[in-house]
């Protein structure tokens, strides 16, 4: 078995793993209660901070890092963020569609045993594998047009940024 296939199962779903995604699925419960609350207030000063990340260029030079500098760690949790099937949002079908996966190819991931392989991993490292240029400004940029701020808001606090 290749490299890069062993790094496409990393994702897998320990115990732990699984305890994460559970406390991360309240987090994400508790912010959008949250948000409906804090969404006047957000729009008047976060916005101004925040327009950045509609322009790749910019997002590009605060963060040229390449992909394959992502921590484990952080990779695991977008992992946990983008695998589930959400009713409402986006997960790694958004993802692999915005980058130009076709449907038949998402639709096969989405077939695969996903306590085995994770989806958005698989993903991932296909588009850093066949896009070697592509950063982690990319990455931010792809995850704010399928309007998952928590995976950019993750992002952002890891780079500091």
């Amino acid at each position: 078995m290749s490299s890069k296939y062993k790094k496409a199962t990393r994702c897998n779903l320990s115990e732990s793993d699984k305890e994460a995604m559970k406390m991360e699925e309240i987090h994400r419960e508790e912010m959008s209660d949250d948000s409906a609350e804090e969404s006047d207030e957000a729009s008047v000063g976060d916005d101004d901070n925040d327009k950045w990340l509609d322009d790749p260029a910019i997002l590009n030079d605060k963060l040229p890092h390449a992909l394959s500098s992502i921590p484990n760690e952080l990779l695991r949790y977008l992992c946990i963020l983008l695998d589930p099937h959400v009713p409402i949002g986006s997960n790694f079908r958004d993802f692999a569609a915005e980058i130009g996966f076709c449907n038949t190819y998402i639709r096969y991931l989405t077939a695969l045993n996903m306590k085995t392989n994770s989806p958005f991993e698989t993903v991932f490292f296909m588009w850093q594998d066949n896009a070697p240029d592509t950063t982690v400004g990319d990455l931010v940029y792809m995850l704010h047009i399928i309007r998952r701020h928590d995976a950019v808001h993750k992002i952002r606090e890891v780079y500091k940024v």
